[in-house]
């Protein structure tokens, strides 16, 4: 479902966490953090990015 190489002003229809934050600009250091964390799941496992995501942002918070 997810458009991979799409003009910066197109419209993406997607459920997939790893695109949405691979499309998105990050500009602090913990959300680069979970960002690379999707991307690094997605290109090991291929699935269970929002598990990655949401663990690594429940530790944030806890620390």
């Amino acid at each position: 479902m997810a458009t991979s190489r799409a003009p910066p002003e197109a419209v993406i229809i997607t459920n997939d966490d790893a695109t949405i934050l691979s499309r998105m600009s990050l500009l602090q250091p913990a959300t680069r953090m979970l960002a690379d964390l999707s991307r690094s799941q997605d290109a090991v496992i291929g699935d269970c990015t929002p598990t990655v995501v949401v663990l690594a942002g429940s530790l944030l918070c806890c620390a």
